[in-house]
């Protein structure tokens, strides 16, 4: 049997974004050309939702990592007692300027992935692509919910 060639990669690329895909199709773009580099764009969306944006984007990986970060520096804030009450802004001006290019980083990956399990195997590594990609709103409410409570429980 024959192979077929790998899906192309703005196709994959478009199954796993979901409906939203041509929100980022220019961002992605940007980001091919320049093989990745930063450069500075402003996303609303990550800067007033900040971590929460990256788990409705399905960026568990880079959601903890920052959440991580910052849970380390706030417990060494307190342990140095230093000021940390600026963490949090910092926190989603990073995402709020860089979130894109993380968010495209983290589909090539899952990309790779598809085309690494499903080689030349069209419609199963679409099909990986979409249940992998688009949204989950359901762990952003219930992260939403949590920091409520933990809010409701300190007061």
């Amino acid at each position: 049997q024959t192979q077929q060639p790998e899906v192309p990669r703005p196709i994959a690329a478009m199954a796993y974004v979901g409906d939203r895909y041509h929100a980022f199709e220019e961002y992605f773009d940007l980001y091919r050309s320049t093989g990745g580099r930063a450069f500075f764009n402003f996303s609303w969306a990550g800067f007033f939702l900040g971590i929460f944006w990256m788990l409705y984007r399905k960026m568990y990986l880079e959601g903890f990592i920052i959440f991580a970060i910052c849970t380390f520096i706030y417990l060494l804030g307190l342990y140095f007692d230093f000021s940390t009450e600026n963490l949090s802004l910092l926190q989603c001006i990073y995402i709020a300027v860089d979130g894109r290019r993380l968010y495209w980083k983290s589909m090539n990956r899952r990309i790779d992935r598809a085309y690494q399990m499903y080689q030349g195997q069209n419609s199963p590594a679409l099909a990986w692509l979409k249940n992998h990609g688009g949204t989950n709103l359901w762990l952003v409410i219930l992260g939403l919910i949590i920091v409520i409570a933990a809010f409701m429980i300190d007061i």
